[in-house]
């Protein structure tokens, strides 16, 4: 977001609309969409910018009065937050530490499908969430936030995709926004991989 939003690209004016739905670009009359996960629409043309990594985190403070925290299976103690889409009542996660991987169903105490939100929650202390780690790399670098289980890795990236439709290529300032794009967030995305 904080590259899109400085995109200093000649001609190009950025109109930044922030939703989690999934908005009908037409409809809506835009011309580049933001996507996490898999895209089925063939009517789009889907760049992907880049696999962004989960990771589960909450704040030391609440790590050091909680239940113990050691291995995956220990996470049915701890109030967990997730975001969405929430598909049943549970979400299944594998975690991976060398040769060993353990899976765990979840469920949560809090699902919501804003980011944002459920990256406050924990930042109050109140337990677990499992984010995207570019969306927590901030509080990572200060200490306010941790990886909870340190060694073991969630598997499965979440791909995330620029969608914009086929006859909008044909307009330089589209071409000249997703060139930017994609020759700044990925590279953003592999340094806050690498400082962490």
């Amino acid at each position: 977001q904080e590259a899109i939003v400085y995109c200093h690209v000649r001609g190009v004016q950025v109109h930044l609309t922030l939703d989690n739905g999934q908005l009908d670009l037409i409809e809506h009359r835009f011309d580049i969409a933001l996507r996490i996960g898999a895209q089925k629409d063939s009517s789009y043309v889907a760049r992907r910018l880049f696999y962004g990594r989960r990771v589960l985190v909450a704040t030391p403070e609440y790590l050091a009065h909680a239940a113990p925290l050691e291995v995956p299976a220990d996470l049915s103690s701890h109030p967990i937050y997730l975001v969405g889409p929430l598909k049943g009542e549970s979400v299944d996660y594998d975690f991976v530490r060398e040769e060993s991987q353990k899976s765990v169903s979840l469920s949560p105490h809090l699902w919501s499908n804003e980011g944002t939100l459920v990256v406050n929650r924990v930042l109050r202390g109140g337990g677990l969430a499992v984010l995207m780690r570019s969306l927590v790399e901030p509080y990572l670098q200060t200490g306010e936030l941790v990886e909870a289980l340190p060694g073991w890795e969630i598997e499965g990236d979440i791909e995330v995709f620029l969608m914009f439709r086929k006859h909008v290529w044909i307009d330089p300032k589209v071409r000249a926004f997703v060139d930017f794009a994609m020759s700044h967030i990925p590279a953003r995305v592999r340094a806050a991989a690498k400082s962490g």
